[in-house]
């Protein structure tokens, strides 16, 4: 089965310091992929990466065999792609941060409309009841019209996961969408990923959550000094990890 992501020797560097170095891993259509690893490893940068929110500086990504931010004409050459197609680009991936960012001046509706009416211009009334879908595909159903300062982070958060899935994409990355949660709020976001993941949408999930990635991911790779140190099936690599490295880091989680 073709890669809906294929990596290659990425490479990133933010001065003198490389975040990436040679990372190639790819993902498969409908697959659900958890990113361990201790912080500074360089998983949100990869993800940044494959969003095209961080430009890389060597190696390739491809998203369903297309490259990101590159664009192939009719002679089969290859060009930096315009900032008009890197935003279509950008349009095959949802993208859910660590911090909510919703808009405060919107309810949560409002949120989830925002980009189908404004980027992709479908008719408000389309718009606002898949709005209303999404939320209640997430539980809140009974707080679209509530505003995100009269929401708890947990609820803010899966506002965020609904605003991601609205334009439709082919991808879904998670950059720890728990880590910035009180406790009593984390159950409640990871149970609606957990939903997600049976619809069969293709995941990247950056979590520190162990326990989750052994629930929800099909694979797990293991990140460390800006390399993958270890990647394959979810139970190996949790319950045998291949590297000393992998199997410190792990230990570590528990």
């Amino acid at each position: 089965m073709n890669a809906i992501i294929d990596i290659h020797k990425l490479k990133k560097s933010f001065g003198a310091v490389e975040v990436l170095h040679d990372v190639s891993l790819s993902v498969s259509p409908g697959e659900v992929l958890c990113v361990l690893g201790p912080s500074g490893s360089g998983k949100t940068t990869m993800l940044r990466c494959i969003n095209q929110l961080e430009t890389i500086d060597a190696g390739y990504i491809l998203v369903e065999g297309e490259p990101a931010g590159f664009t192939r004409d009719h002679q089969g050459g290859v060009w930096l792609a315009t900032e008009a197609e890197r935003a279509a680009q950008r349009r095959k991936t949802g993208m859910v941060f660590q911090g909510f960012n919703l808009f405060p001046h919107l309810t949560a509706l409002g949120n989830v409309m925002e980009a189908p009416v404004h980027v992709l211009h479908r008719p408000r009334a389309e718009a606002r009841q898949q709005a209303l879908d999404l939320l209640a595909s997430v539980g809140l159903a009974d707080h679209a019209h509530k505003y995100p300062a009269h929401l708890s982070g947990g609820q803010q958060q899966r506002v965020a996961i609904a605003r991601a899935l609205a334009c439709d994409p082919r991808i879904l990355l998670f950059d720890e969408p728990t880590s910035a949660l009180d406790p009593e709020w984390v159950g409640e976001v990871l149970g609606a990923m957990r939903d997600l993941a049976k619809t069969g949408i293709t995941m990247v999930i950056v979590t520190h959550e162990v326990g989750f990635a052994r629930d929800v991911a099909d694979r797990v790779a293991i990140m460390a000094d800006g390399e993958i140190i270890d990647c394959g099936p979810a139970e190996r690599v949790l319950d045998h990890p291949a590297t000393a490295r992998a199997e410190a880091f792990l230990r570590r989680r528990h």
